[in-house]
């Protein structure tokens, strides 16, 4: 289970992020929609360990990741386009990135034609 507790980020003193609040249990898939400049890769990267937040915390199964470094937290992220393999589908793209990190096939099984349980 994924928890975000009133996550706030500030840039230059201006916040970007004003006390978001989240739980994301097991096999739960989650959208985050917004405009231009409204924060969404910014609450990304916080969760992904790539930028720290101005406050707040975030537990994974109970445990504070919040000071945990990136390569220790164990998350991934397919960004929307620069990332990809042009020459794979979405599918391909998200199963190279399990395939490489050791994901065995079991968890990797598609229980549809849009999701993936991980």
């Amino acid at each position: 289970m994924l928890e975000l507790k009133d996550i706030t980020k500030s840039f230059d003193g201006k916040p970007v992020l004003d006390g978001i609040s989240l739980t994301l249990g097991d096999g739960e898939i989650m959208s985050i929609l917004g405009p231009s400049g409204g924060g969404k890769t910014t609450l990304l990267n916080i969760i992904l360990g790539i930028t720290e937040p101005t406050g707040g915390r975030i537990l994974f199964d109970g445990r504070d990741m919040t000071a945990v470094p990136m390569e220790k937290r164990g998350f991934n992220i397919v960004f929307q386009d620069y990332a990809l393999f042009p020459n794979l589908t979405a599918r391909q793209n998200i199963v190279y990135g399990l395939r490489n990190r050791g994901v065995r096939a079991a968890p990797r099984k598609w229980t549809s034609s849009s999701t993936c349980s991980i």
